[in-house]
């Protein structure tokens, strides 16, 4: 048996194989994958250059948080600074509602007016998602 990575055009990995070398023609690929000989994270790792297959770690995304408590007064701000443009992102409050949004710029603004716990996800490929939770109160 040997390790194997499904990656897409865009270096994604999409999901591992543990198949004899034989029986590696039988894997359906969509359009657009390939298949790498090498054992990868699909969280964690991903193919920089897909004309060139490396399995890679993927880089950390440079997005940082000022603080991560704050006043419920709708004043009161933490500043979630070096978002990637583009990134797609994500509040959730405690009670699981969920706001989602897209990075115009690299700085934003998470201003509260109700108390509770909160929890901002930035994602954009090829970065590690960032996560905080933040305590408004």
């Amino acid at each position: 048996m040997s390790n194997y990575s499904v990656y897409n055009n865009s270096g994604k990995i999409v999901r591992s194989i543990s198949a004899p070398p034989n029986m590696l023609g039988l894997q359906p690929l969509s359009l657009g994958e390939s298949i790498i000989n090498a054992k990868a994270n699909l969280e964690t790792d991903y193919i920089p250059n897909p004309a060139n297959p490396v399995v890679t770690p993927r880089p950390a995304n440079p997005t940082t948080l000022d603080k991560t408590t704050v006043t419920a007064d709708g004043v009161d701000k933490a500043i979630a600074s070096g978002v990637p443009l583009n990134s797609v992102i994500t509040l959730t409050d405690s009670t699981g509602s969920i706001t989602t949004g897209t990075a115009t710029t690299s700085s934003i603004d998470l201003i509260f007016d109700i108390a509770g716990t909160y929890t901002i996800r930035v994602e954009l490929f090829p970065y590690l998602d960032f996560e905080a939770t933040i305590n408004a109160t």
